[in-house]
């Protein structure tokens, strides 16, 4: 933890943040996207390309935007700290959760098609009481969160792709967290 541009850490409090290296991808590719809706409206004369070309350019340039936005000022995926922790991550953004809403976490692998083949991890949040983030959940998101529990994952999760620390580390860091707050709170 000895590089604070990577992540924010104090004797109570811990940052994690985009990787840079991440974003950097997705700023060149909006600015490949741009330059190519450039060409197709300089090369095509038909109203239908020209159209879609302006369309690509304000999507894309909006990426542009946001990515260097993000590129300079490193979104924070999710904060830990003596309270709990504040899940900022893709999906599911609950905000604040205190530990003593939290029984545990584990890591749920995401399997999509029929191989069997692992696809995605996330690192689970299991809640001492779901309904209540439910009801705190906007509809869509609610929605998304009913149909994890249907599916018998959590309601509640990590989600850290592109995170400059990795899932199983910061799985770590958690448990020693929540470790820590159950110990305080048998004292």
């Amino acid at each position: 933890m000895d590089n604070k541009t990577t992540d924010e850490m104090t004797m109570n409090k811990l940052i994690i943040n985009q990787k840079r290296s991440s974003i950097f991808w997705f700023l060149l590719s909006s600015l490949a996207l741009v330059a190519g809706s450039v060409v197709i409206f300089i090369t095509y004369d038909s109203i239908l390309y020209k159209i879609i070309a302006v369309i690509g350019v304000l999507f894309f340039g909006l990426g542009i935007v946001l990515f260097t936005k993000n590129f300079i000022n490193l979104p924070e995926l999710l904060i830990i700290d003596e309270n709990g922790i504040t899940n900022k991550s893709q999906g599911n953004k609950l905000g604040f959760i205190s530990w003593e809403d939290i029984k545990s976490f584990s890591v749920d692998k995401i399997t999509l098609g029929n191989k069997g083949k692992v696809n995605h991890s996330l690192i689970s949040i299991n809640l001492m009481d779901e309904e209540k983030y439910l009801e705190k959940a906007s509809g869509a998101q609610r929605q998304i969160m009913v149909a994890n529990k249907k599916l018998n994952y959590s309601v509640a999760y990590i989600n850290l792709t592109g995170a400059e620390k990795k899932r199983d580390e910061v799985k770590i860091i958690l448990d020693d967290f929540l470790d820590n707050y159950k110990k305080l709170q048998k004292e």
